[in-house]
């Protein structure tokens, strides 16, 4: 990839698109962000199912919640925090009680009837490094987008202008998400996985303990290092 703006037409022939973008998430030095409308790619679980502690952080914003297909005979490949993948899907709080202002999606008001939640087509690679990559455009991360449909994409290589506002936007999205997907999961939990769960307090730690869970290596102290290990403009 050079620096400077490459436009990547499709359909294209084979696989290679679409490798190459499942690389830019798993070859990343610290952090990867892409935005997922139809699920995740069997490219991108195939690179990333033995990511491990020593692998950079991946965060994956989903139209969905990335679970089995009953119909299919694949073995399903679940993505989680033991491949340092941080994951949220499109989900709204059912409870009234947070409904202050009433939530929505773009299919109850007809103008989507595809998706509901998660429209953006964009990948971060390295998004506040000196050298960020941003990929753009109509196409979804996915086969039939990138070999069948006519869709245009743009691979931004080394603005950190545009890395840092689709990292603002990504970030603003994912996090708006996250919590209402942690809020459904848990939700659905079955009575012995509540029951686990209840027993945990809710307020804050007023010892040092919550500490061990960002001990080096963790998913939540990368999670942070992030932003406190970011390259800054003066090092450039």
């Amino acid at each position: 990839m050079k620096p400077g703006i490459t436009p990547i037409f499709s359909p294209r022939g084979g696989p290679g698109v679409l490798d190459m973008y499942a690389h830019m998430v798993d070859d990343a030095k610290k952090v990867s962000c892409i935005t997922l409308a139809f699920g995740i790619s069997e490219v991108f679980k195939t690179l990333l199912k033995d990511n491990a502690t020593n692998s950079p952080i991946a965060f994956f914003l989903l139209e969905k919640q990335d679970k089995p297909n009953p119909k299919s005979k694949k073995e399903f490949v679940g993505l989680n925090a033991a491949n340092n993948v941080y994951k949220a899907w499109g989900s709204f709080l059912r409870d009234p009680l947070y409904q202050w202002t009433k939530e929505t999606n773009a299919k109850a008001l007809q103008l989507n009837v595809h998706v509901s939640y998660i429209h953006s087509k964009f990948l971060l690679m390295d998004p506040l490094s000196k050298d960020p990559v941003v990929v753009t455009g109509s196409a979804n991360f996915s086969a039939p987008s990138t070999n069948d449909n006519d869709e245009n994409m743009l691979l931004i290589r080394g603005n950190r202008r545009v890395a840092d506002i689709y990292f603002t936007e990504f970030n603003r999205i994912f996090y708006h998400y996250y919590f209402r997907s942690v809020q459904e999961a848990t939700f659905k939990r079955d009575e012995e996985e509540k029951r686990k769960s209840d027993q945990q307090t809710l307020f804050l730690d007023e010892t040092d303990g919550w500490t061990k869970k960002y001990k080096p290596g963790s998913l939540k102290r990368k999670r942070v290092a992030v932003f406190s290990q970011m390259e800054s403009l003066d090092s450039a």
